[in-house]
C-alpha cells in the first residue's frame, strides 16, 4: 500500500439570529478598513516585500479590533459576503501596460516567465466588475478566436496555453498540467479573472481529450467545459468527476454558440453542502473545501480509485464524509457551510469527531493564495484521520487525531 502526501500545485440550530448568507452586515468604510490592508498585503506578495507585507498584517489585525467592537464581538471572520467583499474590493489590476491584451489576441510573458496567447475585452474595467474567462485550447485556437466577428469574445478574457504537444498522460503529470494550470493562475492574479466563471472550451480532438483530463484532476476549477472534438467515454482514473462539471447537452454548432453557453452558465459554488471526488492524479486531492492529503495514489487497474463522498448538515453542525482509500484529510471550514462558532462533528466512515473551529486571518489569506478566488475560509481542521474499515477501535489507541 502506497501513502503519499501530495503537494498541491500552485499555481473550496443557529445560537443567535444570523444573516442569511448573501447579505452585507459591514458599512462599506469598514469594509475599506480590511481590504486596503488585504490588497496592500497582496501586493508586497507579489513583488517580495516581507515588510511591506508584516505591515499590512498588523493593519489587519487592527481592522479585526475595531470592526469586532463595533460588531459587539461578533467575528467579522463570519460574515462570508462581506469578507468577499473584501477579497474583490482590495485587489487592484493594471488596465495598461506590457501584460495588456485589450481587443486582440498577444503574445504575453507573465513576471513568472509563463508565456500563453491572451485576448482581454476592448473595454477593461477591472475595478467594476470580474470577467468570466475563457481557457481556449485547440492547435488552431487563435484563428478561431480572430476568426469571430467583433464584439463576441469581448464578454470574456480568454487565455490560450499552447497545448502542441500534451496528451491526456502528459496532463497527469505535474509538467503537463501546470503548462495550462501555470497561465490560468498567472491571469488569476495580474487579470480581473472571475475563478468561478471559468470555462473550458475545447476545439478538437486533441484539445478535447485534454480538456477531459484536466477537468478530471479539478473539476471545481471550472464552472462549464465545452468540447468541439471526439469524446471517447472510456473510464479513467477522475473520469467520475466529469459530472461536477457542467456541459452542454448537445455539442454547439460554432464556436460562437459555445460561447453563448458559457455566458449563460450560473457561477461555480465554492461551498457545496454535498459532492464526491474520485482522486486523478497522486498530486492532487482537493476538492471544493476538503483536501485528501495521505490515501493511496497507485490503484490496481481493476481496483476502486481513492474517492471520497461529503455532505453537510447545517442544522446539526455535521460533516458527513465516507471514503475509500483516503487516509488523512484537511477540512476548509466557513461559515457559508456551518456555524463555527459551534462544536462541529465530522461523521468520518461512521466515527465522529468534535472539533471547535477558531477563525483567522492567517487561514484566510492562505486560502486565498492557493485559490485566487474569493471564496471564505477563515479557519480549517489542518490534519484528521480517517477511520478504515479494518481499524479497530482498540488498534486506534488514544482515537482519531486531528487538529
Amino acid at each position: 500500500m502506497n501513502r503519499l502526501l501530495p503537494t498541491l500545485v500552485a499555481l473550496l440550530a443557529l445560537a443567535v439570529t444570523l444573516p442569511a448568507q448573501g447579505e452585507t452586515v459591514l458599512k462599506s468604510g469598514d469594509v475599506k478598513k480590511f481590504s486596503k490592508p488585504f490588497g496592500e498585503w497582496l501586493e508586497a506578495r507579489l513583488t517580495n516585500d516581507p515588510e511591506s507585507a508584516g505591515e499590512a498584517l498588523s493593519d489587519l489585525d487592527k481592522a479585526m479590533t475595531s470592526v469586532t467592537k463595533k460588531l459587539k464581538g461578533r467575528d467579522p471572520l463570519s460574515l462570508v459576503t462581506d469578507m468577499e467583499l473584501v477579497l474583490r474590493q482590495g485587489r487592484k489590476f493594471d488596465t495598461n501596460g506590457k501584460l495588456m491584451a485589450r481587443g486582440k489576441v498577444v503574445n504575453i510573458t507573465f513576471p513568472s516567465g509563463i508565456e500563453t496567447l491572451v485576448r482581454m475585452p476592448l473595454k477593461y474595467t477591472p475595478d467594476k466588475i470580474l470577467y468570466p474567462t475563457i481557457v481556449l485550447l485547440g492547435k488552431d485556437a487563435r484563428a478561431a478566436l480572430e476568426d469571430l466577428e467583433k464584439g463576441i469574445a469581448d464578454p470574456f478574457i480568454v487565455i490560450m496555453p499552447d497545448i502542441t504537444d500534451l496528451d491526456a498522460a502528459s496532463v497527469a503529470e505535474v509538467n503537463g498540467f501546470t503548462r495550462i494550470a501555470g497561465p490560468i493562475g498567472q491571469a488569476s492574479l495580474y487579470y480581473g479573472v472571475d475563478r468561478r466563471r471559468l470555462f473550458l472550451v475545447a476545439l478538437d480532438d486533441q484539445a478535447t481529450e485534454v480538456a477531459r483530463q484536466l477537468a478530471a484532476e479539478v473539476p471545481n476549477y471550472f464552472a462549464g467545459m465545452v468540447s468541439f472534438g471526439k469524446q471517447d467515454d472510456t473510464a479513467f482514473p477522475g473520469s467520475a468527476n466529469l459530472k461536477i462539471v457542467p456541459q452542454p447537452e448537445a455539442t454547439p454548432a460554432t464556436l460562437t454558440e459555445g460561447l453563448a453557453w458559457c455566458e449563460a452558465q450560473a457561477a461555480m459554488n465554492p461551498y457545496p453542502t454535498e459532492f464526491e471526488y474520485e482522486i486523478a492524479v497522486p498530486w492532487q486531492g482537493r476538492a471544493y473545501w476538503v483536501q485528501a492529503v495521505d490515501f493511496d495514489s497507485e490503484v490496481a487497474e481493476d481496483a476502486t480509485p481513492s474517492r471520497f463522498k461529503v455532505s453537510v448538515d447545517r442544522e446539526n453542525n455535521t460533516i458527513t464524509l465516507d471514503s475509500t482509500g483516503v487516509y488523512r484529510v484537511r477540512i476548509f471550514l466557513s461559515d457559508a457551510l456551518l456555524d463555527l462558532d459551534r462544536p462541529i462533528v465530522v461523521m468520518r466512515n461512521g466515527e465522529s469527531y468534535t472539533y471547535q473551529a477558531s477563525r483567522s486571518m492567517g487561514a484566510l489569506l492562505n486560502n486565498f493564495g492557493s485559490t485566487l478566488d474569493r471564496s471564505v475560509f477563515p479557519a480549517m481542521i489542518s490534519s484528521l484521520d480517517i477511520p478504515q474499515p479494518t481499524d479497530s477501535k482498540e488498534a486506534d489507541g488514544a482515537g482519531p487525531a486531528g487538529n
